[in-house]
């Protein structure tokens, strides 16, 4: 199953791009504090945070053995079908 939907607004204006979304990966690998560095249009900058919050745990960073938060950029291609 998908999860991440290309919303109906984006489509029809034919918007395509790429949105930058930042988090942080706790030391015990949870996913927090999602946000749109760079976007294309709200309803895609949306999406793509929903995206990212929904998110398994990810491996949480170390630094000299003790659990550190990691910032994380992610890029998220929205591309039209051709």
């Amino acid at each position: 199953k998908r999860r991440m939907d290309y919303p109906s607004r984006p489509q029809r204006l034919r918007i395509e791009g790429t949105v930058y979304v930042e988090f942080v990966v706790r030391g015990d690998g949870s996913v927090t504090d999602v946000r749109t560095v760079r976007g294309i249009h709200p309803d895609c900058d949306k999406e793509a945070m929903r995206v990212v919050a929904l998110l398994p745990d990810w491996i949480g960073g170390k630094q000299n053995g003790m659990p550190v938060g990691v910032r994380v950029v992610l890029p998220i291609k929205f591309q039209l079908e051709r």
